[in-house]
């Protein structure tokens, strides 16, 4: 599990087809799941890979997914990754691994379940 590095959530997240500024990881995990709530593939993928949005498109949107924040991956030094819990089940987490640049912004590499 990352160690939480935001906060609480912000209101909402701006998630545009053409970004304009670097995409932060949070951006890019709040934008995927956003996109999959509203079943939008050409919108995930802006800000993720192919394989993250296959795997996530894969299953039924959930919109109680809880945010959880983003952070270092513990016991992987510099991988990042942004964690939601999902509903009704506690035990079931789900990573969206992030990689990217500073210079180029983040993107979503891959979601990962467990519990």
């Amino acid at each position: 599990m990352p160690a939480s590095t935001s906060q609480a959530p912000q209101a909402a997240q701006a998630c545009p087809l053409e970004p304009q500024e670097r995409v932060g990881g949070e951006q890019a995990a709040r934008c995927l799941y956003t996109s999959w709530l509203t079943r939008d593939r050409s919108l995930a993928g802006v800000y993720a890979s192919a394989e993250a949005v296959k795997y996530l498109f894969g299953m039924d949107p959930d919109p109680n997914w809880q945010w959880q924040g983003c952070g270092e991956i513990t016991g992987s030094p510099g991988e990042n990754a942004c964690q939601w819990l999902a509903p009704p089940d506690p035990g079931v987490t789900f990573l969206m691994v992030l990689g990217g640049s500073p210079a180029l912004g983040n993107t979503v590499l891959s979601v990962q379940a467990s519990d």
